[in-house]
């Protein structure tokens, strides 16, 4: 089995079950080191969504902003692409 740390999966989570489909808006700070979708869909009825984040070589760890916005709330994680690794 090969594993691949260069496709990870983010997770978000809504403070209140959505009652309508919510397009959640995401970016990276650094999209060269890693990149994400440009929006997530939370179905109706639910409280989180997944998404897919692709990360890129680094030779020295590299911190990446990545944010999600909605309906006037911004919220933020970072990750650490770490370097020196194979991919």
């Amino acid at each position: 089995m090969r594993l691949r740390p260069e496709i990870l999966m983010g997770g978000l989570s809504l403070v209140l079950v959505a009652a309508v489909v919510a397009t959640v808006n995401l970016s990276s700070s650094n999209s060269s080191v890693a990149s994400v979708p440009s929006t997530v869909t939370v179905a109706a009825g639910s409280k989180s969504a997944t998404f897919t984040i692709k990360t890129n070589r680094v030779s020295n760890s590299t911190s990446v902003t990545i944010t999600a916005s909605q309906g006037g709330i911004t919220k933020t994680a970072t990750l650490t692409v770490t370097g020196g690794g194979r991919h």
